[in-house]
């Protein structure tokens, strides 16, 4: 530890020169360490996740409160005329609708401050597995709570007065009578005179919408969200599994990785490539290198690998392959951008191993890769820059599964090794570490979209219902058959459905980019991938909804009571 106030940089400075001749490899910041680095990045990731998620599902719950009772207010306007005509002041008959919207809020708050805390002591169960920390206590903290309950009560409070106010700014006479129809005049297919191909249902369906373009635009509006978070939901996921498939099948195609104590002379590979189950086998070199560009530096690695290599790929994070030029330096992209470098530009990479030099490599190429700040470069440029006799310190072994144990047992045995690492189990921790955690977030999401889906479709069904149930009635009563009729209806839905699915999938995408950006870009960096299942598992759950929302609409009509619905109000 240092004293406070210490200048880190000069204590390093110094702490280098001292041990250089004991074979010090460099002074490392705490922020650059390892252990620390891969917290820090981990807590940043779930800092950030749990800003930009919360926004979202904020932004969609205050939009739907908002549609919800600005159209349950527009339906009771009769009785809110009704209450200003007995001597109700425009505040009152506000509070009232106020009171309503705050009653909601503090259920649906209080549900959800239980379920957070919930899920919250579950997640950071989940942590505790995997790091070790002195005391790892949850608690909930009450400035999330208070900015959470608050937003909710602004939209409901904002939602709730700007339709009162609509509907008592008319007096009470005008207002107890049901609203005017809209504007009716004839649209583009009448101009046209082809109106008669759609027939009469589908034409009534049409001139509605036309008539009401604001609540088809918040319907769609609606089911798109609903859909983009479950597309959000499952992204994780996909993002996980295209990692995976880039580093550990595209990239690392071997299936045993050996590491030597020290560099071995080229030839070893070979010897390793006699023993039993092992099919092929291609040595690589790993130089451990301190890479400069003026006052910026990072620790790296410079792989030396062979043009062509079998077993080891160089693969941006979007699965293509690149080059590997025979002179100059490859490095990552965020590693470049760290060092403020391009390509042709030169960089110092202080060698730490052997005699220490220092060299100066032009930079031939960028890759945007999906791990790490990588260096690449072909192995037999680096050791003619190092001046030394070809030799490895990797050897990527590609065997016979069914011989691996043995394999393992046999290489383990031999002094000169130092690890070995099976790519299998590699995979399936690297999937344990992050698949539950994952998993969680993708239920969770997935759960939430499909509840707000089916909310929304129904609501809105449901609402047109209502504020149509005279008209729908008249159509029965002038011989429409029950299935023109449910078909009117559910037409506007099915419109609905066409313009915010795919909607939905475009904004769920772009939500998936702003997630995948609060990653830390010097340990992941995910490609924007979402796979076709979770596109078509969004739009089924969405059509599922409307399916189940149109039978449920649809019986209602069936049990309407006509005489009932057409009386006249006295």
């Amino acid at each position: 530890g240092l004293q406070p106030g210490a200048d880190v940089k000069a204590v390093m400075r110094q702490l280098d020169l001292l041990l250089e001749p004991y074979g010090g490899l460099g002074t490392i910041p705490r922020d650059k360490q390892i252990s620390n680095f891969l917290l820090d990045g981990e807590l940043s990731q779930l800092e950030q996740m749990a800003t930009v998620v919360p926004i979202i599902f904020l932004a969609v719950a205050a939009f739907l409160l908002n549609i919800v009772l600005s159209r349950l207010i527009l339906l009771q306007r009769q009785q809110i005329a009704a209450l200003k005509a007995l001597g109700y002041t425009t505040g009152q008959v506000t509070t009232h609708y106020l009171q309503l919207a705050f009653v909601i809020v503090l259920l649906g708050s209080l549900m959800g401050l239980a379920f957070g805390a919930w899920m919250g002591g579950g997640l950071t169960a989940i942590y505790a597995d995997y790091f070790r920390f002195p005391t790892l206590v949850f608690r909930v903290s009450a400035r999330v709570a208070i900015v959470g309950v608050g937003v909710s009560i602004l939209a409901a409070g904002a939602g709730a007065i700007a339709s009162v106010l609509q509907v008592t700014s008319l007096s009470p006479a005008e207002a107890m009578r049901p609203a005017a129809p809209a504007r009716y005049k004839r649209g583009l297919l009448d101009r046209l005179g082809i109106s008669w191909l759609f027939g009469v249902s589908s034409m009534m369906v049409m001139r509605e919408l036309r008539r009401r373009p604001v609540r088809l635009a918040l319907s769609s509006v609606g089911i798109a969200a609903a859909v983009g978070i479950m597309v959000v939901g499952r992204f994780g996921t996909d993002s996980m599994s295209n990692l995976i498939d880039v580093i550990f099948h595209k990239e690392q195609r071997g299936d045993v990785t050996v590491a030597f104590l020290q560099p071995q002379p080229v030839g070893v590979e070979h010897e390793l490539e006699l023993l039993p189950g092992v099919l092929d086998a291609e040595g690589l070199r790993a130089v451990p290198v301190r890479l400069r560009s003026g006052p910026r530096w990072r620790e790296s690695a410079i792989s030396g690998m062979p043009t062509p290599s079998r077993l080891r790929g160089l693969i941006d994070r979007n699965g293509v392959e690149a080059t590997l030029p025979a002179k100059g330096l490859v490095m990552s992209a965020k590693l470049a951008e760290i060092l403020a470098v391009n390509v042709g530009d030169v960089v110092e990479a202080e060698v730490r191993e052997g005699k220490r030099p220092v060299l100066s490599l032009p930079v031939a190429a960028l890759i945007d890769d999906s791990f790490g700040l990588q260096a690449y470069m072909n192995i037999d440029d680096l050791h003619r820059r190092l001046n030394q006799e070809l030799s490895i310190s990797l050897v990527q072994l590609k065997v016979d599964t069914t011989q691996l144990d043995d394999l393992r047992r046999r290489l383990k045995r031999m002094p000169a090794i130092a690890q070995v690492t099976v790519k299998s189990v590699v995979v399936e921790r690297f999937k344990s570490q992050s698949a539950e955690t994952m998993q969680v977030m993708t239920l969770l999401l997935s759960f939430f979209g499909a509840v707000i889906a089916i909310g929304v479709v129904y609501n809105n069904a449901r609402v047109a219902l209502s504020m149509r149930a005279r008209d729908l009635a008249s159509l029965r009563v002038l011989g429409f058959s029950q299935r023109e009729v449910s078909g009117i209806l559910l037409g506007e839905l099915a419109v609905q459905m066409v313009i915010g699915i795919p909607l939905g999938l475009v904004l769920g995408t772009y939500w998936c980019h702003a997630l995948m950006n609060i990653n830390d870009p010097e340990t992941y960096r995910f490609a924007l991938y979402v796979s076709n299942e979770s596109y078509a598992f969004a739009t089924l759950v969405a059509l599922g909804a409307a399916v189940v929302s149109a039978l449920l609409v649809r019986r209602k009509l069936s049990r309407q009571d006509l005489i009932e619905v057409l009386k006249t109000r006295e």
